[in-house]
């Protein structure tokens, strides 16, 4: 009993540091995204070059 309840922590926090990993991209990826459509809006309104 003591053994089990041992792995399904260790696979709780595996799986956790998976979802932190996934919500870390999924936020670069959304930052970057902004930047770019930021950037291009600029350029297209002029304001850069």
């Amino acid at each position: 009993m003591t053994g089990s309840y041992a792995q399904r922590k260790t696979e709780e926090k595996k799986r956790q540091k998976a979802a932190a990993g996934w919500l870390v991209a999924f936020a670069v990826l959304v930052t970057g995204m902004l930047a770019v459509m930021l950037t291009f809006m600029a350029s297209m309104n002029g304001l850069i070059g």
